[in-house]
């Protein structure tokens, strides 16, 4: 399991990587604080190997209880992640953004 915070094509050339050598791989990223870990506020969101997904989801939902599954694509997660924190980031820079009137 690897939750980088690299591009989602990293994310899916350490996926080829790993798969060339038959290496099971699952690409991630969690949507929380450290101190909403094994809390329901916690997301993790997952891709990558079905089967490694299905071998590990208990644990992963132990972190993280509304853990997702989003395929196989390995990068969907990260490019997922990185359009949440730009909506979080727009939305923090026009509230903090004062209009200048005429």
């Amino acid at each position: 399991m690897q939750l980088p915070s690299g591009s989602p094509g990293d994310t899916r050339a350490l996926h080829e990587w790993a798969r060339a050598r038959n290496i099971a791989y699952l690409g991630g990223c969690i949507l929380a604080f450290p101190s909403q870990l094994g809390l329901d506020e916690a997301q993790l969101l997952v891709g990558g190997d079905r089967e490694a997904y299905d071998r590990s989801e208990s644990i992963l939902r132990t972190l993280a209880p509304p853990t997702e599954y989003l395929r196989e694509d390995s990068s969907r997660p990260v490019a997922l992640d990185r359009a949440v924190l730009s909506i979080g980031f727009e939305a923090r820079w026009q509230s903090a953004c004062v209009p200048i009137s005429t």
